[in-house]
């Protein structure tokens, strides 16, 4: 599927995507489902679970619905494009919740019935843009990946049993291991579902990858997760016929989004402004010249945190993070605040004894360790000023 580049008059640029989905090698039916539509800027992938044809029902509604309510929940989208803020920001991601909550509470009702069909779910990944944002929730072992000149970029965590105990230091980041894997979160399945919310401010020549397992499962390289080059058709398709190649053993679907030139100026807003200001005021950036600093930044994400001890374990890499707003509180007691730094070391592959609780709601950029040495591996200078600035931080 090809989708010409479209202008969504919520979204500062113009957007090209194309998707491709392919029952695979092994499987009778396609449990896959996608929804690609660049001129309201919304890209939906899910991978349905269920014997007797559940699964791909289980993603076809939970693809449906969420389409659906959000289309008529475009308050919230509205007053965020009239004005930016952080409470504008959390509401657009609580009107995308509601529409998770909606496809949860349809598949379980399929389920409750039809005896044969109970028990199936749905992996959902939910983008949509606004202004200068991307907005995500994730729910399941989909990815999404975002791609940049300076490096790839896996925004997502897999819900999963082995993810579940890297993030607990049962497992090394990227260890094999022979533990039975599993599904930990679903829409669908359970009594509620649990989504992360990322966002992220893009630019032109961004690519966003959105992917079923039997993509990443396959292809298992994440510089060849964010194809450089060519259409966002032609991505899309590379990387089914990867794998396929691969052996194809599941259900594989990848949707590619390009980010285009710009549609016209638009005021950012007073909370892009201070965002900035505290990531470049904290230890970690502040002796960086600002285009050294901001070459960093493109590689973070932001992500909200609540009442939970903080991971410094996602998608198998260890991470560092830089507080935006809200209270964080360290093992020994210290309460910290914007600006702060958490686990810094994990930059380096190091660990060290301290952890960190949310308290409320927390939101920070989250770096990976692999995303902050790509970028430095491609500009020595870049690589010199950042590490000096990492060892301060860490002596600090």
């Amino acid at each position: 599927m090809v989708d010409e580049a479209s202008a969504n008059p919520f979204f500062d640029f113009r957007v090209t995507s194309g998707a491709v989905s392919h029952r695979g090698l092994v499987r009778d039916d396609n449990e896959d489902a996608f929804h690609a539509d660049s001129a309201a800027g919304l890209f939906i992938v899910a991978d349905g679970m269920g014997g007797h044809a559940a699964g791909e029902l289980a993603s076809r509604l939970t693809v449906d619905t969420i389409r659906a309510t959000l289309s008529e929940q475009q308050d919230e989208l509205l007053a965020y494009v009239a004005e930016p803020s952080i409470d504008t920001r959390s509401a657009v991601f609580d009107a995308m919740q509601r529409a998770i909550d909606a496809a949860h509470q349809k598949v379980r009702a399929e389920g409750d019935r039809h005896p044969e069909w109970r028990g199936m779910g749905a992996t959902v990944d939910v983008l949509l843009f606004a202004r200068e944002r991307a907005f995500l929730l994730h729910v399941g072992d989909s990815r999404v990946y975002l791609v940049r000149p300076s490096a790839t970029i896996q925004v997502t965590d897999d819900h999963d049993v082995r993810m579940s105990l890297g993030v607990k230091g049962s497992i090394p980041p990227r260890a094999k291991t022979s533990v039975p894997n599993r599904l930990l979160n679903a829409v669908g399945v359970g009594a509620t579902v649990a989504s992360d919310r990322v966002s992220f401010a893009v630019a032109s020549g961004d690519r966003l990858v959105l992917c079923t397992d039997g993509v990443h499962q396959m292809v298992q390289s994440e510089p060849k997760m964010g194809p450089r080059g060519g259409t966002a058709a032609h991505a899309a398709q590379r990387l089914i016929d990867a794998a396929i190649t691969a052996g194809g053993r599941d259900n594989a679907t990848a949707v590619v989004v390009d980010i285009g030139p710009p549609i016209g100026p638009r005021d950012d807003g007073e909370a892009a402004a201070r965002d900035l200001d505290v990531a470049l005021s904290a230890p970690l950036l502040a002796m960086l010249s600002r285009p050294h600093a901001l070459r960093i930044l493109s590689a973070v994400v932001e992500v909200e945190l609540s009442e939970r001890r903080i991971p410094r374990i996602v998608a198998q890499d260890r991470v560092a993070y830089i507080v935006l707003d809200g209270e964080v509180s360290r093992s020994d007691g210290v309460a910290l605040g914007a600006g702060a730094v958490l686990y810094p070391e994990s930059l380096v592959e190091a660990r060290r004894p301290a952890t960190y609780a949310a308290q409320g709601k927390v939101r920070a950029f989250r770096l990976r360790s692999d995303d902050f040495r790509e970028v430095c591996d491609a500009d020595a200078r870049l690589a010199a000023a950042a590490y000096r600035a990492l060892a301060r931080c860490l002596a600090s």
